[in-house]
């Protein structure tokens, strides 16, 4: 039993209700002076307890309640997300197959158009093996001086100079041109633009000589040089 019940037990008579006042007093002086804490803020810090108490259980209810609030938001946010990439999904696969289709329109229009220009090129061809187109006359030339006869020194280096500058003008060196003048270069028109195709000799335009050319993959094959195509026709 606590002290100051006792205390107060023994001093609950008609006598001791005379000195209740400074004994409760002294007590409390010697309580504080020992460090105890009186009936009162004893009886404070239970006030303080249970509120606090309640606070914390209410406050747990709300905790729990922004829980629950913040997993639905993350939930839905979640199906939000996956039907935005689905659709974005869906939008892919529309593009690519439009840009499928589209190809596939592209490709049939060249390979008709590379079709129908092979037909004409075959056609033209068929034409000139035909009949060879009749040569120009020969036009005379005016009389001019005669020069004066170079030496065989004169005309060696003259000729020299004259191919340095065409395989300067071709863009080649010296050893490519030489075995460009006299075998061929594969995948160059040749001189006077002069081409073989399986075997066949065909002439394009002279001044397309010394430029690399490529061929379709066609029964006539047709000529492509700088990505245009140009005409030939057979030889003999």
């Amino acid at each position: 039993m606590p002290f100051v019940d006792i205390l107060s037990a023994a001093l609950s008579g008609p006598a001791g209700r005379l000195v209740e006042g400074p004994v409760r007093t002294i007590v409390n002086e010697v309580l504080q002076d020992h460090g105890y804490a009186s009936p009162d803020e004893l009886q404070a810090l239970r006030d303080d307890l249970a509120g606090l108490s309640d606070l914390v259980t209410r406050l747990s209810a709300e905790v729990e309640a922004l829980r629950e609030e913040a997993a639905r938001l993350q939930q839905r946010a979640a199906e939000v997300s996956a039907a935005e990439d689905s659709a974005a999904e869906d939008s892919a696969a529309e593009d690519s197959a439009a840009e499928d289709s589209a190809a596939e329109d592209s490709a049939a229009e060249d390979s008709a158009a590379e079709d129908s220009a092979a037909e004409e090129d075959s056609a033209a061809e068929d034409s000139a093996a035909d009949g060879p187109a009749a040569e120009p006359a020969a036009e005379e030339s005016p009389t001019e001086e005669t020069p004066a006869e170079e030496t065989p020194a004169e005309e060696a280096g003259n000729d020299a100079g004259a191919e340095a500058a065409h395989a300067e003008r071709l863009g080649m060196s010296l050893a490519d041109y030489h075995r460009w003048r006299t075998e061929g270069l594969p995948g160059v028109i040749g001189p006077d633009g002069y081409i073989e195709i399986n075997g066949v000799a065909y002439r394009v335009d002279p001044s397309l000589e010394g430029r690399p050319y490529t061929l379709t993959r066609h029964k006539s094959p047709r000529v492509r040089v700088d990505g245009t195509f140009v005409a030939k026709t057979k030889i003999g």
